[in-house]
C-alpha cells in the first residue's frame, strides 16, 4: 500500500518526547541552523566566497613598477599593500549617463549613479572620500561621496560658460586635483578633501593632459590648440609656456598627450600633427630632446614605470614607440594591433597595451619589447587599472558594456561584468568599511533594475539614411549631444573647413570602433556637416533618464537626479 505524503514526513513520536535528550538536541540544532541561514540570508545575501576574494593576500609587484600613474592613465591608483580583497569599482558609462559601482568581492553592481551629462573618466586618491568624475562636455565636475554612498555634488566653475572637465591628475600629497577644462582655457584646482573649488588657471585653447611633479611643485599641462604647453607652480599658479613646435594647432586641436616621468626629471609630450615626441626637463623647462618620424595620430604619451623608457602610442600606426630617455634614441617601433589606446608598465614587469579595435591585451617583454602573450578579453579595452597588491587588472570595454577581472599571476579573466553602455576608466576603492560593503550588497537588485534601463536608448525615428547611419554607429558608446557643442565652440562657419574638420573627428570615431564602412564615414560627415543633426540628437535620452525627468515633474521638483537626503541611487 502506497504511504500517503503526509505521513511520509512524520517522525515517530518518542523522537519529540520531552524525555529524549537526544531529541531535544536536534530540535535546537535545527532551529538555530535555521536562524543562522535566514538571518545571514537576510544581512549578506551575497556574501563573498574564498574563490571571490582569490585576489587578496600581500603584494606581488616588479620594482619597476610605478603605482602613480601618469597621462591618461593617471586615474589614482592605490599604493602598493596588502590587500583583503574588498572594495568598490567606480566605473563611468558615457552612453548611460552615469556612474556603475561594482563590488569587487561578490563582482556585482551594487548602485548605479545618474548624471545629467555624460562622464568620461574617474578618479579617486587613495584614503580620501570623493570619487571624482569628469563629465566632459558639461560645464562642472561631479563628485561621489563614498563616507554618505552615494551622495553627489557638481563643482562648478564660476566665469566659465561651459569648461569641459577632461583629465585630471591629484598633488602627491593629495591636496589638490587639477582638472583641464577641455572646452575652455582654464585649469580647475580643486580642495580634494572639500570637493571644492580652489582657483581657475587660464594656461590656453583646449587644455588635454596634466602632470605633476613627484615633490608637487609644479604642474604641467598640453593645450591641443597651442604650439606650447603650460607650467604654473602649485600655491603661487603663476603661468609660464613653453615652446613646443612652430606648427598651428588650429581649433578643434589635436592629440597632445603628455606625461611626467616618475622622478620627475622629465615632461614629455606628442606632438600629434608633426608626428613627433617632445622632451622638456622640467626644471630648467628647456627642451633637451625630439624624436620624429613617429607613425600617424600618435596621441597618448607615458613613461614605463621606473625604468628609462618612454612609450608614444599611436592609433594610426598600430603599435608603440619605445625611446631610451638616456640617449633619446628610438629603440624599436612595436606592433601591438588595431587602435592601441594606453601602454603602462604593470605589477608583474610586463607591459600592457589596450587597444580599442582588438579583442585582446598585448604583453610586452620590456627587454627586447616583443609581445610576449595576448589576454583574450572579447572585445575592445580602453584602458586598464591595478588592485594594491598587483594580483588583480581591471579593464573596460567600451563596445562591450562590461569590465573584465583579470588574474595577474595566471592572466585567466576570471570574470566580466555587465556594467552599462560606453564603460571607461575604471577606478577602485580599497578601503571601505566591510559593514558599508555589506549594506550595499543586499542592494544589487536596485542597481540591476536601474542599469537595465540605463542602456536602452529612447529617440524618434530616424528621418534620414544618414540619420540611421549615425545613430548606429555613435549611439553605442558615446553621448550624442556632444556633436552640437563642438559644432558650436570649435567648427568653422565655413562649410568647406567644417567639413574637413568633421572628417577628421569622424576617422577617430572609426579609430575608436565606430562601425562604419568607408561609404557609411561620407554619409556621418555629410550629415553633420550639414547640421542635420539638430532638433534630433537632443531628443536622445536614456529610458532610466526620462522615468527620472517624469518622476522629477510629478512631484514638482527642479532637480533629477540622485536626492541627497536618500541616497540610495537608482530610480
Amino acid at each position: 500500500m502506497e504511504v500517503p505524503e503526509k505521513e511520509a514526513i512524520m517522525v515517530p513520536r518518542r523522537v519529540w518526547s520531552r524525555r529524549s535528550p537526544i531529541g531535544l538536541g536536534f530540535v535546537l540544532l535545527a532551529l538555530l541552523g535555521f536562524m543562522l541561514v535566514h538571518s545571514g540570508a537576510r544581512s549578506v545575501p551575497n556574501a563573498p566566497t574564498q574563490r571571490q576574494l582569490r585576489f587578496a593576500g600581500p603584494p606581488r609587484v616588479s620594482p619597476d613598477y610605478d603605482f602613480n600613474l601618469g597621462g591618461i592613465c593617471a586615474a589614482g591608483a592605490a599604493p602598493i599593500q596588502a590587500w583583503n580583497g574588498h572594495g568598490w569599482i567606480f566605473v563611468p558609462n558615457e552612453a548611460s549617463y552615469g556612474v556603475t559601482v561594482v563590488d569587487i568581492a561578490t563582482r556585482q553592481p551594487v548602485a548605479f549613479v545618474p548624471m545629467d551629462d555624460a562622464p568620461h573618466h574617474s578618479h579617486a586618491f587613495p584614503g580620501k572620500r570623493w570619487i571624482y568624475i569628469t563629465p566632459r562636455y558639461s560645464g562642472y565636475l561631479f563628485a561621489i561621496d563614498t563616507q554618505r554612498p552615494f551622495v553627489t555634488k557638481k563643482i562648478e566653475f564660476p566665469g566659465v560658460e561651459r569648461g569641459g572637465p577632461l583629465h585630471l591628475s591629484f598633488s602627491p600629497d593629495g591636496t589638490y586635483a587639477f582638472v583641464t577644462l577641455n572646452l575652455a582655457e582654464h585649469v580647475a584646482v580643486i580642495d580634494v578633501d572639500k570637493a571644492e573649488l580652489v582657483t581657475l588657471i587660464r594656461v590656453g585653447k583646449r587644455p588635454r593632459d596634466v602632470g605633476v611633479t613627484p615633490d608637487g611643485r609644479k604642474v604641467f599641462v598640453s593645450l591641443q590648440a597651442e604650439p606650447y604647453i603650460a607650467v604654473f607652480d602649485v600655491g603661487t599658479w603663476r603661468v609660464r609656456t613653453l615652446g613646443r613646435t612652430v606648427t598651428e594647432y588650429k581649433l578643434p586641436g589635436s592629440g597632445s598627450g603628455l606625461d611626467v616621468s616618475w622622478d620627475g626629471k622629465l615632461v614629455a609630450v606628442n606632438n600629434t600633427i608633426d608626428n613627433e615626441v617632445v622632451f622638456f626637463d622640467t626644471q630648467t623647462e628647456t627642451v633637451v630632446a625630439r624624436v620624429g618620424k613617429l607613425p600617424p595620430v600618435t596621441v597618448n604619451s607615458v613613461f614605463l614605470g621606473k625604468t628609462p623608457y618612454y612609450a608614444a602610442i599611436s592609433w594610426g600606426g598600430g603599435g608603440i614607440t619605445i625611446v631610451d630617455t638616456r640617449d633619446f634614441q628610438t629603440v624599436k617601433f612595436v606592433r601591438t594591433g588595431n587602435t592601441p589606446n594606453a601602454a603602462l608598465y604593470g605589477p608583474d614587469g610586463f607591459i600592457w597595451v589596450t587597444h580599442h579595435n582588438e579583442l585582446y591585451i598585448a604583453l610586452l617583454d620590456p627587454r627586447s619589447f616583443e609581445v610576449v602573450r595576448k589576454i583574450d578579453v572579447g572585445a575592445g579595452t580602453h584602458l586598464v587599472t591595478f588592485s594594491p597588491n598587483g594580483r588583480l587588472a581591471v579593464v573596460d570595454h567600451p563596445m562591450g558594456r562590461s569590465i573584465s577581472f583579470i588574474d595577474v599571476e595566471t592572466y585567466e579573466v576570471v570574470d566580466q561584468v555587465y556594467v552599462g553602455a560606453g564603460p571607461d576608466a575604471p577606478v577602485l576603492k580599497v578601503d571601505v568599511p566591510l559593514r558599508t560593503l555589506r549594506t550595499w550588497q543586499a542592494r544589487a537588485g536596485q542597481a540591476r533594475s536601474a542599469l537595465s534601463k540605463a542602456v536602452v536608448l529612447v529617440h524618434p525615428e530616424p528621418r534620414t539614411e544618414r540619420e540611421k547611419v549615425f545613430l548606429g554607429a555613435c549611439s553605442i558608446c558615446h553621448d550624442m549631444p556632444r556633436v552640437a557643442v563642438l559644432d558650436r565652440l570649435f567648427l568653422s562657419p565655413d562649410r568647406a573647413v567644417r567639413a574637413e574638420q568633421w572628417t577628421s573627428i569622424v576617422r577617430r570615431m572609426v579609430f575608436h570602433g565606430a562601425p562604419l564602412m568607408p561609404e557609411q564615414e561620407k554619409l556621418v560627415v555629410d550629415y553633420l556637416t550639414d547640421r542635420e543633426y539638430e532638433g534630433f540628437v537632443d531628443r536622445v535620452k536614456t529610458r532610466l533618464q526620462e522615468e527620472m525627468r517624469h518622476k522629477v515633474r510629478r512631484l514638482g521638483l527642479s532637480f533629477w537626479g540622485p536626492d541627497p537626503r536618500r541616497p540610495e541611487i537608482a530610480p
